[in-house]
């Protein structure tokens, strides 16, 4: 079921380990102990319960006596849930920790930007100086994956101080009584290679409504300093009066600000680490789970 490096790599798994902490201690590049990471959840996911005893009995981890229940069980051959090498059981923590991770924006490599016509002709750019954004991102199933952002709604900028005031005074934002937009995931579906479909509510001036991003994933960096990064586009479009800004002077026919409003994100998130549990928190963790 397992290569012996797999034995030992779930051996650390189960103790807490992270990804580089195993690297360290095994002398391996950090790009390999993912790999061999991900290759011993998918063996967990797609064997019986009664194979990952067996693994952990190789190992010593644990007492087949314990288990008799679970190997009595097991062998009816039902796919088996992502199982504990310590304990036998489903254990959510190791889970969570290898798919499933607290990631964030980098606000230096983070651009939320805006653009809307004027008269019908001259497109007008800008963007939100501060925004934060954070989410529970599973790497291997994007499709799980939750996303929660906040905008400052005073740190508009389109380069033109006159403009950006009257964006923010009662004919747009009024930056004064809502000073946030937020945006909370709701559902993501794949649609291609690196590509998926990102819908949300999206709240602006107290009125929520849902909205669907186009997003493209550009790729993951893995580095000590740097950390674990992916960067993803996303675009969309929205119409400013669904959300209460019904500015409407016109001049000669033609709207001063065209009603659409098209969005265009770019980021990195950012994986934040997980710091190791102690043995009595580890310890307390396992007996939770053999109950």
């Amino acid at each position: 079921m397992f290569t012996d490096r797999e034995l030992e790599i779930s051996k650390l798994m189960a103790e807490g380990f992270d990804t580089f902490a195993m690297s360290e201690r095994l002398g391996i590049a950090s790009h390999a102990i993912e790999w061999h990471v991900r290759h011993v959840i998918e063996k967990l996911e797609v064997h019986s319960k009664l194979q990952a005893v067996i693994a952990g009995t190789r190992l010593g981890l644990i007492q087949l006596p314990k288990h008799q229940e679970l190997l009595k069980s097991s062998r009816n051959k039902l796919r088996a849930q992502p199982v504990c090498m310590k304990t036998g059981y489903c254990r959510p923590r190791l889970h969570r920790r290898f798919f499933m991770g607290t990631w964030k924006f980098d606000p230096y490599h983070t651009q939320v930007e805006f653009s809307a016509k004027h008269l019908g002709m001259m497109t007008v750019r800008g963007h939100f100086a501060e925004v934060t954004a954070t989410g529970e991102i599973d790497v291997e199933h994007p499709e799980r994956s939750e996303i929660e952002a906040t905008i400052n709604t005073a740190s508009i900028r389109t380069h033109n101080e006159t403009r950006d005031n009257d964006l923010r005074s009662s004919n747009f934002l009024e930056v004064d009584k809502f000073p946030t937009i937020t945006f909370k995931s709701t559902k993501i579906e794949h649609a291609g290679k690196d590509k998926y479909k990102l819908t949300g509510d999206l709240t602006i001036k107290g009125t929520s409504k849902p909205i669907t991003l186009d997003v493209v994933r550009y790729g993951e960096f893995n580095d000590p300093n740097m950390g674990h990064r992916i960067g993803y586009a996303a675009q969309g479009q929205l119409n400013r009066k669904d959300y209460g800004m019904r500015f409407d002077m016109m001049l000669d026919g033609k709207f001063i600000v065209s009603n659409e409003i098209q969005i265009n994100i770019e980021g990195e998130l950012v994986e934040e680490k997980v710091p190791a549990e102690t043995g009595a928190a580890r310890k307390s963790a396992d007996q939770e789970h053999s109950r």
